[in-house]
């Protein structure tokens, strides 16, 4: 894959991706395994069923049809309780937030990764409407992806704590 010739990242969507033969999506796992870095690859399907159980394996699925996603106002405000804490208290607050979300119930980490997006992407759009905000859109679209990583991640079980830390390193810079 060549590099982005603007921008921090080269955007790739597969349109239509569950009409990919057999030997493409195999093709595509070896990429899926192993993406670049700058690099975001969109499989776009309304039939993800008809892909591998391999290939969806490795992605972070997004249902797109029912239109943005319903995040609770509680949820939102434990993101913006945590992201300030970040903010204020620095690397104390990075580890004591992570270990504090990570220790409520499993259930809850879903609702608030979805309330991290959901404000990550406000915030994105509110940035690209107002050009006197520093953010650059590039920095938001790696948040996002980092974000939607950790979701995946904590979907499988890898320890929520380690995930979250991570995360909320990367956030800390952000100043979300």
């Amino acid at each position: 894959m060549s590099k982005p010739e603007e921008g921090r990242f080269k955007v790739v969507a597969l349109v239509d991706a569950h009409r990919m033969r057999e030997e493409a999506q195999n093709a595509l796992l070896k990429t899926l395994e192993e993406p670049p870095e700058d690099a975001l690859i969109l499989l776009l399907t309304s039939k993800p069923n008809d892909l591998f159980p391999t290939v969806r394996s490795r992605c972070v699925i997004r249902d797109l049809s029912s239109g943005p996603p319903v995040v609770a106002r509680t949820d939102i405000e434990l993101v913006e309780m945590v992201s300030r804490s970040i903010r204020e208290r620095g690397y104390p607050a990075v580890f004591e937030q992570a270990a504090f979300i990570a220790g409520r119930p499993k259930s809850s980490l879903p609702a608030f990764i979805s309330a991290l997006e959901y404000l990550l992407r406000s915030k994105m759009l509110e940035s690209a409407r107002d050009p006197s905000l520093s953010a650059d859109s590039a920095v938001y679209i790696d948040a996002l992806r980092r974000v939607w990583q950790a979701g995946y991640l904590l979907e499988r079980n890898v320890n929520a704590t380690l995930i979250l830390e991570n995360l909320f390193l990367y956030i800390r810079r952000l100043s979300v």
